[in-house]
Order: structure tokens, then C-alpha cells, then sequence
């Protein structure tokens, strides 16, 4: 008896992420979390006896990825397909070799030919598969990270940000609908792409167009031809829409995801249709102190770091195994004054699995706040410029919805 389709979405192992500036047994001892959560994957997949697992990009942080890295990768893989899952793979902008002709450590285990990996590393690969226990036929559109260096077929003229954008959008929506087309008996058909779309909110909670990638538009895979989208390469975990969904990062990778949960995405058969849930995965949390200001003040201080240390040992909050990060802001000639590893120490021996400190100079604030106040200026120039073509608005009109804005946010902020 064949049982209801279940499928688990996920992206951004990272695998081979550490901390920066530690010894190399710390270091490793990170390394093992990201290792850790996808083997409590391989758990999952194998308790909810799901047909497939999609990994949308990004399984390794370094190219090439260490042995122990990659054999891990290798003995995980082996264990989800010896039990006839199906491991769907686009890569990542980490899985993919910066030279033109080189290869990625995945497309090697590709050429194999293992029994159910399938993986997309600079084309699109699209294919139809049986799911086993479900008895499903699923219609899969693979389509690895793109990165705005790639070379367009249009013209010898200046090609903007925004019209890469809108190009690559247009390109990968006719290959989306051919895909629907050229697969009229599949029951379900779904796109598994490393993207950046339209809407994504990163860790800081922002509407973001970074600089390095191609902005999708929301329209491309906002069809009711397509069952389920499952993206990668945004960290923070968030739907699209009901159906268009970033799985997020197995593990924190950095402080820009400090308050962020971290899960993976199940999709179940339901009424003929394919509805998405989470389960939360566990942690190390990560801790900046102070929460309630940008740093502790240090300047003038004499001894700055036993003043420092007298403050986080007052300061409620649990250490145990913890990442901390300490903000602190001193003067150039303070620098010599701060005696990291005696904090560390210190933090250690309250639980802490490593703690490190931010320190900040007032050189360092100042041109901080420059740099935040021009980066802000600048997104927001793009941001509106986008809504400007989006919206039919003509030049003179987005210069002055963008000069009104600017003046609301120099008065707020």
C-alpha cells in the first residue's frame, strides 16, 4: 500500500563553517554542530520515511571542502540513499568553483552515478521521479545559484543591476512555464532553486538587494501550476508565500542570525495538494552583550578590562555553551588595555563555549556610522528606483519620493 508524499526541505549546511581567529580544537569543535544538525536530518528523513530530501545549495562553506568534511558529507549521503530517498541537490554560490572550468566536489559524487543523488551545478536540470513509498510522480526544476557576473547574450551596451534582474527573471520564467508544459502527468511539480527573490528578509530583519546577487522576481515562481518552491540561500527562515519557502541555514553562521530560530521544512500530502511545516532544530545560541546598548563604554578607564569583566559578571544572562560576542568602545591608546584572553577565561569558566571581544575604536564609530548612514542612502535609492519601473513612476516623481523619504528617515532616526 502506498503511503501520502512527504518530502523535507532544507538548504545551507555549510558544512566546514567555524570561528574566526580560535585554535584549532575550538574551531572544530564548531565545525561538529553543522555536522551534528545534518546527521539529526538524516534522523528526520528516516523517522518520517519521507520519499525525498532537498538540499537547495550551499552544502559546503569552502571550495574545496576538507576530507573530514567532505567524507562526512559523503557517509551522510550514503545512509539517506541506502534507504531509497531520493537527495535533491542545485548548487549553491559556496558549491560552486570560482574558475569558469573547474568542477565541484559534488558534481564529482554526481558522475558516480549513486542510486538517487541528483545534482545541478551550472545548469538547469529538470527530470520526473517515482517516489517510493508514495508511489508519486514528482516533476523536479533544478536551478543552481546565478551569479550577476554571467554573461548575457543582449547587447555591447551597459547592462545596470536592474536589468541583469529583470533579464534573469524574464529568462528563468519561461523556463519555469516550459517546465509546467513539458510535464502534464507529473503529480506534483516543483522548482528547488539557490536564489535570491523578490520579498526575502535577511537576518537583520530588511528588505535586502545584496550587492553580489540577481533579485529574482516573486512572479516567476508565484504560478498555480507549481506545487511547492523550495529555496535556499537567504539564512533566515521565511515563507514567500504559502508554497514558496527558504528552508534558512541548519545552524547560526554568524551573528547576523543571533535571534534567529533555525529549522527544517516538512512538506506532507494533503487532499491532493502539498502543505509545508516546521521542526525546530536546536542550536548553540549566540549571545552579544550588551543587548540594551551598541557597547560597553570603556574610555577613560584605567583598567578597562577588570571594569569590563566586573560588568559581564553582573550581567544576567546564561553562559552555558554559548557564543559571546562583547561590544566594548575604547580609545586608541585603551587597545593594549584589554586583555582578551583573560576574559575568555574568565567567560569559560561561566559555561561559555567561546567568547570573543568586539572592540570598537572612536575612529571606528565614527566611520561606522558613516558607512551605515551611505549604505542605507544608497539601498534606499535602489529600493525605490526598482518601485519607480515596477510602477510605471516617472524620474522626476521616484527623485522625489526618494528625497521625502530621505528627509523622514534623517528626522526619525
Amino acid at each position: 500500500m502506498s503511503l501520502m508524499l512527504k518530502i523535507i526541505h532544507t538548504a545551507d549546511f555549510h558544512l566546514g563553517v567555524s570561528l574566526r581567529e580560535r585554535p584549532a580544537g575550538t574551531s572544530l569543535k564548531r565545525e561538529e554542530d553543522f555536522i551534528r544538525q545534518m546527521w539529526r536530518i538524516r534522523d528526520e528523513a528516516l523517522k518520517m520515511n519521507v520519499d525525498f530530501l532537498i538540499i537547495a545549495g550551499d552544502i559546503f562553506h569552502h571550495i574545496p571542502p576538507s576530507g573530514t568534511i567532505f567524507t562526512e558529507f559523503a557517509s551522510f549521503l550514503n545512509e539517506i540513499t541506502k534507504n531509497e530517498i531520493y537527495v535533491i541537490v542545485p548548487a549553491g554560490n559556496h558549491d560552486i568553483p570560482r574558475g569558469e572550468y573547474l568542477k565541484s566536489h559534488l558534481t564529482g559524487i554526481h558522475e558516480l552515478k549513486p542510486d538517487r543523488f541528483i545534482f545541478a551545478e551550472r545548469g538547469f536540470r529538470e527530470f520526473e521521479v517515482v517516489g517510493r513509498r508514495s508511489r508519486r510522480k514528482v516533476a523536479f526544476l533544478l536551478i543552481p545559484y546565478i551569479h550577476k557576473s554571467i554573461k548575457l547574450d543582449v547587447s555591447n551596451e551597459a547592462i545596470h543591476d536592474r536589468d541583469v534582474s529583470k533579464i534573469i527573471s524574464k529568462i528563468l520564467n519561461e523556463k519555469v512555464e516550459e517546465f509546467i508544459d513539458n510535464h502534464p502527468s507529473a503529480d506534483y511539480k516543483i522548482v528547488v532553486a539557490h536564489c535570491l527573490v523578490e520579498g526575502a528578509i535577511c537576518g537583520s530583519e530588511r528588505r535586502i538587494t545584496a550587492i553580489d546577487d540577481i533579485c529574482i522576481s516573486r512572479g516567476v515562481f508565484n504560478k498555480p501550476e507549481l506545487d511547492y518552491v523550495a529555496l535556499g540561500h537567504i539564512h533566515h527562515h521565511q515563507r514567500i508565500t504559502d508554497k514558496i519557502i527558504y528552508a534558512g541555514s541548519i545552524e547560526k553562521v554568524d551573528f547576523g542570525e543571533e535571534e534567529e530560530g533555525k529549522f527544517l521544512t516538512v512538506i506532507e500530502e494533503e487532499k491532493g495538494e502539498l502543505k509545508a511545516r516546521e521542526v525546530e532544530l536546536k542550536c548553540r545560541p549566540m549571545i552579544t552583550i550588551p543587548k540594551d546598548r551598541k557597547y560597553f563604554d570603556l574610555r577613560g578607564l584605567n583598567n578597562p578590562t577588570d571594569h569590563l569583566l566586573s560588568m559581564l559578571l553582573n550581567y544576567k544572562v546564561n553562559f552555558k555553551d554559548a557564543i559571546i560576542r562583547v561590544k566594548a568602545l575604547v580609545t586608541p591608546d585603551q587597545n593594549t588595555l584589554i586583555y582578551e584572553d583573560k576574559i575568555e577565561k574568565t567567560l569559560r569558566s561561566k559555561g561559555a563555549f567561546y567568547s570573543f571581544i568586539d572592540i570598537v575604536s572612536e575612529e571606528e564609530e565614527y566611520e561606522e556610522n558613516r558607512e551605515e548612514t551611505e549604505k542605507f542612502e544608497d539601498t534606499l535609492r535602489k529600493y525605490i528606483e526598482e518601485l519607480g519601473i515596477r510602477k510605471r513612476i516617472s524620474r522626476d516623481d521616484v527623485e522625489l519620493i526618494y528625497n521625502e523619504a530621505l528627509r523622514i528617515w534623517r528626522e526619525t532616526a
